[in-house]
């Protein structure tokens, strides 16, 4: 059996930083911040073997990747964007971006490199970043005045280049978010609601003479799905809004999974609007993605509203599950957040509102789940991607052996390989 490499540890949060990776998603849910570790833990303190131990650990053989395609990817696109920003080269920059954007370009797990420039550029710029809150759970760039004055000058002086008025929209966006402050909406005071109106009032002006479907320009429609949070008619314009973003880019998860935020019930939604809008989306891309879009929209709501699991279907979402999988190339780190996050997103809090009733066909559909994560493990994994499991390739390894307890028990020894996780008789071939 060859050795394993594992990869360095950070202290940065493993699980928060390939979340955000994944699907090219923006406004993250909750999810990330309840580890499934317990789960985990309660398996490897019991009397079960676990393939993590030190006497049963040469049972497995398997490889472990310190970055996956989809991070190597980005990583270029950011140093790329970083290079342009020092040097002001803001033609070349914009022309990148239009580019990209036209194209669709993406990285393997699917994140659009246009959106992710964005963000990029606005990080570069800012002077640090405002911790994510429970109103936005992603950091948010600190935008000065100065910053922003400056980009609308420059955008002014080429009207023609759109991805210089979206980072201009976009840097107005984060200084609303960061003028708003972190607490609920009942606490925000009247001033801090002044100054995010401004800023995202000057944002829409900025979009207005670039119109995202004339221009086939994802990019464009995206930034203005993001004015939703303030826009006083936005329970009428979402709608129309991811429309045009999804049509825009139908193969990307990033509509979907907005849109799915946007219409949990606090926002512009209801239990009975989202499964319409799913049923809607899953019949719009499945000659795409197929049911990718459908377990995006609920993935984004279900972990801040268990009692929408009431309302989907079961077999599709689960098939959508696998379909995001299929649609990252199987990619290491979308695999590991997903099987470790779906199942979450069916715990029942103690105090849910739902009757008992509800609550066990929850739960019914929790242990579904946690079968369906453990075979799609088995069967897709290629790899460990130790960032993706908050206690690296141990954590990674306890979990793969909740679903191997019977063959485990027959004393068999595994090979993860190009066809996921493979019972071998003998000694396995060296990977290495």
């Amino acid at each position: 059996m060859t050795e394993t490499t594992q990869a360095p540890t950070t202290g940065k949060s493993k699980l928060s930083e390939a979340a955000y990776l994944v699907l090219g998603l923006i406004m993250m849910p909750f999810a990330f911040l309840i580890s499934p570790k317990f789960v985990i833990q309660s398996f490897k303190d019991g009397n079960r073997e676990t393939l993590s131990a030190p006497e049963t650990r040469s049972r497995i053989t398997f490889e472990t990747i310190n970055k996956t395609p989809s991070q190597i990817r980005l990583n270029d696109v950011r140093e790329l964007v970083c290079e342009l920003v020092d040097d002001h080269d803001w033609l070349t920059l914009s022309d990148l971006i239009q580019d990209w954007d036209q194209a669709r370009a993406a990285a393997p797990d699917g994140t659009r490199l246009s959106r992710y420039a964005l963000t990029v550029v606005c990080e570069a710029v800012s002077d640090g970043v405002i911790e994510g809150n429970v109103c936005h759970p992603l950091d948010i760039p600190y935008i000065p005045d100065e910053t922003a004055h400056y980009f609308e000058g420059v955008a002014s002086n080429h009207p023609t280049c759109y991805p210089l008025a979206a980072i201009c929209a976009y840097l107005r966006i984060c200084q609303g978010w960061t003028g708003r402050g972190s607490e609920y909406a009942q606490y925000v005071s009247i001033d801090s609601w002044g100054v995010m109106e401004r800023h995202f009032k000057r944002a829409i002006w900025l979009l207005e003479p670039h119109d995202a479907k004339q221009l086939d320009a994802p990019l464009l429609a995206s930034v203005r799905f993001d004015l939703l949070a303030f826009l006083p008619n936005a329970e009428t314009l979402v709608h129309q809004y991811y429309n045009d973003w999804s049509t825009l880019d139908p193969a990307d998860q990033e509509p979907h999974h907005c849109y799915g935020f946007m219409l949990l019930p606090r926002w512009f939604g209801s239990y009975t609007l989202l499964e319409d809008a799913a049923q809607k989306a899953y019949a719009a891309t499945h000659n795409i993605t197929d049911a990718a879009a459908y377990a995006t929209l609920y993935l984004a709501a279900l972990p801040l509203e268990i009692g929408l699991a009431l309302h989907l279907d079961l077999d599709l979402f689960l098939n959508g599950v696998s379909d995001l999988v299929h649609q990252s190339g199987n990619d290491p780190a979308v695999l590991a957040y997903l099987v470790q996050e779906t199942p979450m997103s069916f715990c029942v809090p103690l105090r849910s509102g739902l009757t008992r009733e509800e609550k066990t066909q929850i739960r019914d559909m929790a242990k579904t789940v946690d079968t369906f994560c453990h075979h799609l493990t088995r069967t897709r994994m290629t790899a460990i991607h130790p960032d993706s499991w908050q206690d690296g390739v141990d954590e990674a390894l306890d979990y793969i052996s909740e679903g191997l307890i019977a063959e485990m028990a027959e004393g068999h020894r595994f090979l993860m390989g190009p066809h996921g996780i493979e019972i071998v008789q003998n000694d396995p071939p060296s990977l290495g």
